[in-house]
């Protein structure tokens, strides 16, 4: 049931606000959140954990060392930074970046990128956990058991209740060795990796989840009701680079199936990942494709743990350039953002859809740039709002739009 009130629209036991032109700056429905310490900082990724509670990590860069800090939202104000790790050979890269994660109760993990080779770029990732919501955090590990100089990286993390976490990563591990090659030749190939890491931080149950993946597009795992799912850009032998899935059931890991089949044939990485979400049964996956040459951002919703998800519904509208996020804000809502781009100029854009696809509003955010310094805009929600994040004008800019609770 939906109605309007006020020029807002009540759905669900929410008001999603400004889905009425606001008569007043008051009423305007994304407000800016400031804090000077993001001045300076860019490569934000936003995450929400058990309790409702907001955490922004980021990295500042400069000439000689890179560091990871996270903060924390209370009261509509970032909390003072925390570091959790600096040093002078991190790999620092657009689209490949660190993540700050939280369970709640103290316990939190973090990965970053080592460089492994003093030429081209090849890295390791890197993990590390805090039992103390991030006043110490444990002796690094490497994610992988490829220790070689090649490329490892585009981690995603999913905790579990237990305190274990499960990581999916791109690695390389089918590369020669880094002194015999450079660059992305077409005859590598990248392959897709899971494992678990334990409390005490080790390492343990290293699988191959494709032998044959897109070299460097993000990778998104979630877990649902049914298990794990973890979305990626595939690669087919004709170079057809659409998003595929792989489960977790009984019987372990499906084999990839694709979303959609858009037939996106092109012979290079568009560097360009799929984002997802889970509650319970509910999963929701987005992602990029350019086929046929008609760029879009498109939305696939699932109500049995992606087993059977839904035919793509197309976010964007006339031109994109992707770099989209999604956030289920409860069973029935989903958010998603991406770059929009109007007559040159790119918005950084957001939407609401209901669970069954039906868009309710939609807001501009702020006008940004799409070349590569942007980086990948990020979206979270404590069920109370929706948070965004982005990198420009040197710092990592972040909002919030309400969603009240009746």
């Amino acid at each position: 049931m939906k109605k309007e009130l006020f020029g807002a629209i009540i759905v669900g036991g929410l008001i999603l606000k400004g889905c009425a032109p606001a008569p007043s700056e008051e009423r305007m429905p994304v407000q800016r959140l400031e804090a000077t310490h993001l001045s300076g900082a860019s490569l934000p990724f936003l995450s929400t954990d058990a309790s409702g509670k907001v955490i922004l990590s980021y990295v500042v860069d400069n000439d000689s060392s890179a560091a990871l800090h996270f903060t924390t939202l209370a009261d509509q104000q970032w909390s003072a930074p925390v570091k959790v790790a600096e040093d002078t050979n991190w790999f620092v890269n657009w689209a490949d970046f660190p993540s700050v994660i939280s369970w709640g109760d103290g316990k939190m993990a973090a990965h970053w990128l080592e460089k492994n080779w003093t030429g081209g770029t090849n890295y390791h990732v890197k993990v590390s956990r805090s039992q103390d919501f991030g006043a110490s955090w444990n002796t690094p590990v490497t994610l992988h058991s490829d220790t070689l100089p090649r490329e490892h990286g585009f981690v995603s993390l999913v905790p579990f209740p237990s305190g274990r976490m499960f990581a999916s990563w791109l690695d390389g591990r089918k590369y020669p060795p880094a002194s015999e090659h450079s660059g992305h030749d077409l005859s590598n190939e990248m392959t897709l990796m899971g494992g678990y890491v334990a409390i005490d931080g080790h390492v343990e149950g290293e699988e191959l989840l494709d032998e044959r993946v897109c070299d460097c597009c993000q990778t998104s795992s979630v877990l649902s009701d049914h298990g794990l799912i973890t979305f990626y850009r595939d690669r087919s032998d004709d170079e057809v680079r659409d998003i595929a899935e792989v489960r977790w059931t009984e019987e372990g890991w499906t084999a990839p199936s694709l979303l959609g089949e858009d037939g996106w044939d092109i012979m290079a990485c568009p560097v360009n990942g799929p984002q997802s979400d889970a509650i319970d049964e509910q999963v929701a996956v987005v992602w990029f494709t350019a086929a046929d040459e008609n760029p879009k951002v498109q939305l696939s919703l699932s109500g049995d743990a992606g087993e059977h998800p839904s035919v793509p519904i197309k976010v964007s509208h006339k031109s994109t350039v992707g770099r989209a996020d999604v956030k289920l804000i409860d069973k029935d809502y989903v958010a998603v953002s991406w770059i929009e781009v109007v007559e040159e100029t790119g918005i950084l854009k957001v939407a609401v859809f209901t669970i069954d696809g039906q868009r309710l509003e939609e807001w501009d955010i702020t006008e940004i740039s799409t070349e590569r310094k942007t980086g990948f805009p990020q979206l979270t929600s404590d069920g109370k709002s929706l948070i965004i994040a982005w990198t420009s004008d040197n710092a990592v800019n972040t909002a919030m739009i309400a969603l009240k609770e009746l």
